[in-house]
């Protein structure tokens, strides 16, 4: 990567300002247009408690001009995110609050008929990568994520289907600290969509995508013998749904059932 510094000198400490090397895992986030790339940066201990981090990598070679962050994590106090700038400069400074747990329940959880397939995804609100697996909840719709360092979070509300794993139900931002100890989530109205396919055979799996989203947003359902597919619990919000050469739009709730021709 020509023109940038291969590494950087990061020097990381405990709230009480020791040095932390054992554990620490760091992550170079860069974004250059829709384009998002994270990936894990070798780190080598150094023998005055920083940490030499590599940053070379032909996976980010073509997003010089983008946003970059390097994301430190430690199994006891959590993750914190840092700009980077790619052209080096002075050691790189991340010092951890004490964590916070956080415990996170669902209105109404046994009307809500997501038993088995809710998660929750809780990440720094400035983190640049793409949102991944979120934590399930329990039985009783309930979870504790942490450890945490206070500041602002991103919490995306999703539902576990048969595309991808993560279908985002509801997002919202919070600031936590070490006075939040509950949050209780209210799950929007959600809707069912009939599909009809006349011209498809029973079996046929469609793809149903959210539009609009920054997520690649996507659930399937599959054709059943009276050539309609039925998909449950979705947000209110603009879909597309394809099957085989097929494609349609429609609005939910505004639309409660499609023709694929």
């Amino acid at each position: 990567m020509p023109g940038e510094a291969e590494t950087r000198i990061v020097r990381v400490t405990d709230p009480a300002g020791g040095a932390l090397q054992d554990g620490v895992r760091v992550e170079r986030h860069s974004v250059a247009g829709r384009r998002r790339q994270n990936r894990g940066a070798p780190v080598l201990p150094r023998a005055d408690g920083s940490l030499l981090v590599h940053l070379a990598d032909p996976e980010f070679a073509e997003m010089r001009e983008g946003e970059h962050w390097l994301a430190v994590t430690h199994p006891t106090y959590g993750s914190v995110t840092t700009p980077l700038d790619l052209r080096g400069g002075a050691p790189l400074a991340v010092r951890f609050a004490d964590p916070i747990r956080v415990a996170f329940t669902i209105e109404g959880w046994g009307a809500t008929g997501l038993e088995g397939r809710a998660s929750l995804e809780v990440r720094p609100r400035d983190e640049a990568s793409w949102r991944s697996r979120g934590l399930p909840f329990d039985a009783r719709g309930e979870l504790t994520a942490g450890p945490l360092q206070p500041g602002p979070y991103r919490i995306t509300l999703s539902m576990r289907g048969e595309g991808y794993p993560d279908f985002p139900l509801h997002e919202q931002e919070r600031e936590l600290s070490a006075e939040t100890e509950r949050i209780t989530l209210v799950i929007p109205k959600l809707h069912d969509l009939r599909v009809y396919c006349p011209k498809l055979a029973k079996g046929t799996r469609l793809a149903v995508r959210l539009l609009d989203s920054p997520y690649p947003a996507v659930l399937s359902c599959t054709v059943g013998d009276d050539h309609v597919a039925v998909v449950e619990h979705l947000p209110a919000g603009r879909y597309s749904v394809r099957g085989g050469s097929a494609t349609a739009t429609v609005e939910v709730p505004a639309q409660g059932e499609v023709t694929l021709e």
